[in-house]
Formats: structure tokens, C-alpha cells, sequence
């Protein structure tokens, strides 16, 4: 019980440390390109937020769904099924790719996650529909710290991840496959890699590349007041 309690002391702790020490290495981006960054999120209405685990793409998500009145999908309901089972990738890429057409004809959507990366052929015609990918490429030692960090805070106050799912003390340890630890690990280094991938099938799609957190929150920020504007042609 002492070691479950001072685990997760320890991790928030080392996310406190960690910010400091790379606070000043991420690159901001120019405010004129976060501008038009925010002028083309405000206009468009199929948005696709993806990064590695733990870079916010949720919050993003749901912030800019809830800004721009369209639906915002969490794919990590529609990937994990209770007892932290993967459903079958079929039967997701078809109750995924319904949800799309559902939130497109009633206006658009926000999406998060980066399932679509994981194998070249998955989820063609989705992307294909996309018109905005934003890509939280924050720094490894941030998105560590905050996997950490979200861990650590679930188990304590038991939080729900979803579809009745709870973080476990051995994720702290990031040696289980299904720990968001364990995802940044091995997944960040390849972010940039799959992304250029896409960026080469898919050309026409604009891209918004964030390196830092207070870049993602100018963003929305940014976002709301085009909203607020009213200004915004929205297609048919």
C-alpha cells in the first residue's frame, strides 16, 4: 500500500521536474500561422486531432467540437471494450466509419486519436473526408511526464478512462502494452514517420503541426474568437 501511495507522489513529482527542465526547448509557433491556423479550424468542419498518447488530442478534440457546435469523437471509446480489451478492428473501423457519416451529414466533427495510423489501408475513406489534421508533436519529455502524470491521477482519485475502464498501479510501471507509459515509449519516435506518410497520400489536406502546449491553447483560444466573430463561410 506504501509503495502504491509514494509511486504515484514520485511521478508527479518527476512531471514537475520535467517541466522545468524542457519548458524552453519546445519551439513556438509564429502567431500570423496560428492565425491562420485558427481561421482555417474555424472554417472547415471535419477536423482530425491526432499525436502520441498523452499530448491532449481529447482535450483539443472536445474543445474545438464544443466551439464549433459539431461532434466531437473519442475513438478510444469506440477502441476499448470493458476489461481494457481491444475490439476487433473491423467491427471499430465500421462503427467508426458510421459515426463519420452520421456527424458529416449533421455538419461535421472533431475525431481524435491516431488508429488510422497504425496500418497504411485503415480508415482510406474517412481520411479521404477529412479537410484539417492537427498534430500535437509535443516534446517527448513533456508528453512523458504527463503520462505519468494522468496515471498517477486516475488511480488516485479513480478516475474512469472508458467504457468502465480504471488505470491499474502497474501502469505506472509502463510495462504493460495497454499503459499510456508503455504507448509513449514506443510510439512517439514514430509519430513523424506516419504522419509524413499520410501527408504524401493525402496532400490536400492541410496539416497544423503544435510543439508546444501554450501553442495548443493560443489555438483554441484563437479558434473561439473566429468563432465569435461570425465571420466564418461555412461550406454546404
Amino acid at each position: 500500500m506504501r509503495i502504491c501511495l509514494l509511486s504515484p507522489l514520485a511521478a508527479a513529482i518527476g512531471y514537475v521536474v520535467i517541466r522545468v527542465l524542457v519548458r524552453r526547448r519546445s519551439p513556438r509557433a509564429q502567431l500570423s500561422d496560428l492565425q491562420a491556423a485558427a481561421t482555417a479550424l474555424a472554417r472547415k468542419q471535419r477536423i482530425s486531432v491526432i499525436g502520441c498518447s498523452c499530448t491532449g488530442k481529447s482535450t483539443l478534440a472536445s474543445m474545438l467540437a464544443k466551439i464549433k457546435g459539431v461532434q466531437y469523437i473519442d475513438m478510444d471509446r469506440l477502441a476499448w471494450l470493458p476489461g481494457w480489451q481491444l475490439r476487433d478492428h473491423k467491427e471499430r473501423d465500421e462503427m467508426l466509419s458510421k459515426e463519420l457519416q452520421q456527424a458529416k451529414a449533421r455538419g461535421g466533427f472533431t475525431a481524435d486519436g491516431h488508429y488510422g495510423l497504425k496500418a497504411k489501408k485503415r480508415l482510406v475513406r474517412e481520411w479521404e473526408d477529412i479537410e484539417v489534421i492537427v498534430w500535437l508533436d509535443l516534446d517527448f519529455w513533456i508528453v512523458l511526464g504527463r503520462a505519468f502524470w494522468r496515471t498517477a491521477y486516475r488511480i488516485i482519485y479513480r478516475v474512469e478512462c472508458c467504457n468502465g475502464n480504471y488505470e491499474q498501479p502497474v501502469r505506472l510501471l509502463g510495462l504493460t502494452k495497454d499503459s499510456v507509459i508503455h504507448c509513449v515509449l514506443t510510439m512517439h519516435h514514430l509519430m513523424e514517420e506516419k504522419v509524413m506518410r499520410l501527408r504524401q497520400e493525402y496532400p490536400q489536406q492541410l496539416l497544423v503541426r503544435l510543439r508546444c502546449p501554450k501553442d495548443v491553447d493560443l489555438l483554441w483560444h484563437l479558434v473561439e474568437q473566429e468563432m465569435l466573430k461570425g465571420a466564418p463561410d461555412r461550406p454546404p
